[in-house]
């Protein structure tokens, strides 16, 4: 019987059908909606870290966490203030002086 589809797709429904107890509809959004992860940093604390960079742009990852860590009460790891600071615009580019 030729369904058309791969053989990765029937592993997923039939993962999701044995996990919930039921199959996906692709047109309801229910799977997008569960996969969305809640943000661990809020907007308050996005600000505090992007002001911080625009302020003091040598400081290195660690840094930043921990300053987060004793200014604003949260604990997230570097990877995370690292792809925070991507989303906001920040590269990691050495300043050339002229």
């Amino acid at each position: 019987m030729c369904l058309d589809l791969s053989t990765r797709t029937i592993q997923r429904v039939l993962a999701h059908f044995w996990t919930y107890g039921t199959i996906p509809n692709p047109g309801d959004g229910t799977d997008e909606e569960m996969r969305v992860r809640k943000r661990q940093l809020r907007d308050v604390d996005v600000e505090f870290l992007l002001g911080t960079v625009q302020n003091s742009p040598d400081l290195y990852l660690d840094e930043l966490q921990q300053m987060l860590e004793a200014s604003c009460g949260v604990y997230v790891s570097r990877a995370t203030v690292w792809r925070t600071l991507c989303r906001g615009g920040f590269m990691m580019k050495k300043n050339i002086q002229q």
